[in-house]
């Protein structure tokens, strides 16, 4: 596709009327200056034409469906740009939760492997093969409900910005500048304080799932930053402050 086309196809299929729609459900988001808003905007379309979306179950995913994911997927890069959201390109949207089969290898005491199948129910999933697979219906829970400080669309998001580093494992690429060592020790410390109050059963402030493994925290930690920063600093005030350094401001 030549940039004359790729710009057509930007213009002529967004809808900015759903980009706007998505930005008033959320609160921090609206908040945001006009200059940062109309960046979003930009970087949404772009998000928009580079990616190939793609539906399970027939039909099409709709402008209106490309324009909200977008806007999502890109707010918590806003400051970051377009690289940020690179490395991959394609996006397959489920109408509702969808399932995918797991295997856990166990390692028995005779030494011999023991393999466990499973089906897991899932919102949403990103792959370090380039590909991000999300539910519609648990987008627009998300939206309705945007004081739970969960995204599945910024959650998968945030692991593909992870893959950057070469994995997803908590550790995404950072600044110039940034302390690697700091990063992590502010994120393992609040890790596995996390996992020690779910594990004895403690209510927390911050999503319990996000004590399931350091990559999951970082990107509940990035849901949690875009969508309920007053419950991250709380909990997390290191972890704040490392998100803070990395994506800058982005709510009010």
């Amino acid at each position: 596709m030549g940039l004359f086309d790729r710009w057509r196809r930007r213009h002529s299929h967004w809808d900015r009327r759903a980009h706007l729609e998505t930005i008033a459900l959320l609160p921090g988001l609206a908040a945001l200056p006009a200059a940062q808003l109309a960046q979003l905007e930009a970087l949404a379309q772009r998000f928009a034409a580079d990616k190939q979306f793609h539906a399970v179950g027939g039909g099409r995913v709709s402008p209106a469906q490309i324009a909200t994911i977008a806007t999502l997927a890109c707010w918590p890069m806003l400051n970051l740009g377009s690289r940020a959201l690179a490395g991959w390109s394609d996006l397959v949207l489920y109408p509702t939760g969808f399932r995918a089969r797991r295997h856990r290898v166990e390692v028995a005491t005779a030494g011999l492997d023991v393999v466990h199948e499973y089906d897991e129910e899932l919102a949403g999933e990103a792959s370090e093969d380039g590909v991000v697979v999300l539910a519609w219906e648990e987008i627009c829970l998300d939206l309705e409900h945007p004081d739970d400080g969960q995204s599945v669309v910024i959650h998968e998001i945030a692991h593909m910005f992870d893959a950057q580093s070469g994995a997803i494992d908590g550790r995404p690429p950072l600044l110039p500048g940034m302390s690697a060592d700091l990063w992590t020790h502010s994120f393992q410390e609040a890790f596995e304080r996390l996992r020690a109050q779910v594990d004895a059963g403690q209510e927390t402030l911050m999503d319990p799932y996000a004590a399931e493994a350091p990559e999951e925290f970082f990107a509940v930690a990035v849901e949690h930053y875009c969508l309920r920063p007053d419950l991250l600093e709380v909990e997390c005030p290191a972890v704040t402050g490392q998100l803070e350094a990395l994506f800058g401001t982005i709510g009010a």
